[in-house]
């Protein structure tokens, strides 16, 4: 069983309490080890930057702070023999544990790497339709 070293808890930091808990489980029944990235935590010039260099499409991105005072979106990556990586495949695992996770915490999430229109395989959001 993983858990998440320091500096994924620091990045976690700001982050919606039911994100956090679903990732918490999820980094529990994960396969793969892996952690929160620090473009977790954008601040609005960070997130122009983004955008600027296509990693984003838009400026509305829940990465910022939302009205709640939260971030209601993180960036995950995979720890592959102690390194980072953002490996398709294994972060198709980890987003199956994150949505086991998710159903069992009751939980509306939307995953980057399902969406059609951006890939966006690190990215794991709370869903907007329930958390405005």
């Amino acid at each position: 069983m993983f858990q998440f070293g320091a500096a994924s808890i620091e990045n976690l930091n700001e982050c919606h309490p039911d994100l956090i808990k679903v990732l918490s489980l999820a980094i529990q029944k994960s396969k793969i080890d892996f952690g929160v990235a620090k473009s977790t935590k954008r601040t609005k010039e960070e997130q122009e930057e983004f955008v600027r260099t296509g990693k984003s499409k838009t400026m509305d991105s829940l990465h910022l702070i939302q009205k709640d005072g939260y971030r209601h979106a993180a960036d995950i990556f995979a720890f592959i023999d102690g390194k980072v990586s953002y490996d398709a495949g294994k972060l198709r695992l980890i987003g199956q544990a994150i949505v086991t996770a998710a159903i069992e915490c009751g939980v509306k999430i939307r995953l980057g790497m399902l969406w059609d229109t951006f890939m966006d395989m690190p990215h794991i959001e709370l869903d907007r339709a329930y958390y405005k």
